[in-house]
C-alpha cells in the first residue's frame, strides 16, 4: 500500500490561544480607540508559549527589553530634541544598541537584547508628536498589555498542567 503525505497539519492549542491573544488585544485596543495595538498583539504572540511557566520566563524577558530600550530612547529622543538635530537619530540609533546590549549583558539578560534594540528603533524612528516620556509609557504599557493577555489565556483556556493536576487528559 501507497503512503500518502498528509499535507493537512493539525490546529493546535498554542496556535488557538495566540490567535485568540493577538483577537483580544485587537478587540480591547478597538474599544478603547487605542490605535497603537502593533506592540501589545506583537508581545502576546512571542509571549505565547507552549506552556506557563515559558509564557511567564518570556513575558519577563520582554518587558525588561522594552522597559530598557523604551528607557534609553526616551534619553536619547530628549538628547535629540534639547540639541534640535535630526540627523542626530544616525548617531543616536547606533549608540542606543550599543547601550542597551551593554546593559542587557550587565544584568544578565542577553534574551532581552533583541526586543530592547526593536523597541529603542520603534521610539527613536517613529515620528511623534508626543513628549518622549509619555510615548515610551505608552510602549511600555502596550508590551506589558499584550503580555499580560498572553499569560491569562495561557493559564485560564485548557492549560494542560490544570487538566494533569485533576486527572484528565490534555
Amino acid at each position: 500500500m501507497e503512503k500518502k503525505e498528509n499535507f493537512l497539519y493539525p490546529i493546535g492549542m498554542r496556535n488557538i490561544k495566540t490567535a485568540l491573544a493577538v483577537f483580544m488585544v485587537l478587540l480591547c485596543y478597538q474599544l478603547l480607540h487605542r490605535n497603537t495595538a502593533l506592540l501589545a498583539a506583537t508581545a502576546a504572540i512571542i509571549c505565547m508559549q507552549d506552556s506557563v511557566e515559558k509564557t511567564l520566563a518570556n513575558g519577563l524577558n520582554r518587558l525588561v527589553g522594552t522597559s530598557a530600550g523604551a528607557f534609553i530612547g526616551m534619553l536619547l529622543l530628549y538628547c535629540k530634541q534639547a540639541l534640535g538635530i535630526q540627523p542626530l537619530i544616525l548617531l543616536f540609533a547606533p549608540l542606543g544598541i550599543i547601550l542597551i546590549i551593554w546593559f542587557c549583558n550587565l544584568i544578565h539578560k542577553p534574551q532581552a537584547v533583541v526586543i530592547s534594540c526593536i523597541v529603542l528603533l520603534i521610539i527613536l524612528l517613529e515620528q511623534s508628536s508626543q513628549e518622549p516620556l509619555i510615548y515610551s509609557v505608552n510602549r511600555l504599557l502596550d508590551t506589558l498589555f499584550g503580555i499580560v493577555v498572553a499569560f491569562v489565556i495561557n493559564r485560564y483556556i485548557c492549560n494542560p498542567s490544570q487538566n494533569d493536576q485533576k486527572g484528565e487528559e490534555p
